[in-house]
């Protein structure tokens, strides 16, 4: 006889192959729980219309954070290395982007690569993360963009929790670039690490505020941003406009 309460991580599946049914089940289950969880006032707004449920049903409590492994940059740069994820070469790179995590198209990991590839040299785009399972054609489209270009490095394996702050300390900034999103733990994760981040301005995350939030609209402002950074504060004018 307990209630029952949902947490809603996401407008739709990622993969999903079928929306319409999806939609119409999700709208369907979302008259069954007490309360529906969400992690921010946008997503109430986003949510309440496409399940048709009133604003009232909605409990906002926000994604918890992380506990936080920080190490000096240099230092988990250096250990990455030790370790064979990067070559020795690396260390002359500046600035370092990285997209950690899952890979998986909803991600946008292409289009980045793609941006990348008109970078001036010296920049250094590190993907990390575990393939989903339904990522390999595009697996093979992401190894053949880091093939044609030194300075785009792809590491597709599952990262050991205790490897994980090496790769978020060692970054300068941490770039997610979501198809579509509601809320995203592993932004909360960078946040932590207090890096800047760069952001869709969609779903909780345009909800985010601090000097290292750096937000974007379109692929054009996305681009423009990965190609002038030259270090974290080079980019202080255009955080949070």
């Amino acid at each position: 006889g307990g209630k029952v309460v949902w947490t809603v991580h996401n407008r739709q599946p990622h993969h999903g192959r079928m929306p319409r049914m999806n939609g119409y089940l999700r709208r369907l289950w979302a008259r069954l729980p007490h309360r529906l969880h969400v992690h921010c006032r946008e997503a109430v707004a986003i949510m309440a219309p496409f399940l048709g449920v009133p604003a009232e049903r909605f409990v906002v409590a926000a994604h918890p954070e992380f506990p936080t492994q920080p190490i000096p940059p240099d230092r988990a740069r250096r250990e990455l290395i030790r370790r064979g994820y990067l070559p020795q070469r690396t260390l002359e790179y500046a600035p370092w982007f990285l997209m950690f995590g899952a890979i998986a198209p909803y991600k946008g990991i292409a289009e980045v690569m793609e941006m990348f590839r008109e970078a001036t040299p010296g920049r250094l785009l590190l993907v990390v993360g575990a393939p989903k399972r339904e990522a390999g054609e595009y697996l093979t489209r992401l190894h053949r963009l880091c093939r044609e270009h030194r300075h785009i490095r792809l590491i597709p394996r599952h990262i050991p929790e205790t490897e994980v702050p090496l790769f978020l300390s060692a970054a300068d900034y941490v770039v997610f670039n979501y198809r579509e999103v509601l809320t995203s733990g592993g932004a909360e994760l960078a946040r932590g690490y207090g890096k800047t981040l760069i952001l869709p301005r969609k779903g909780c995350l345009k909800e985010w505020q601090g000097d290292n939030i750096l937000f974007f609209d379109t692929p054009a402002e996305l681009k423009a941003l990965l190609l002038s950074a030259d270090s974290p504060q080079s980019l202080h004018g255009r955080k949070n406009r």
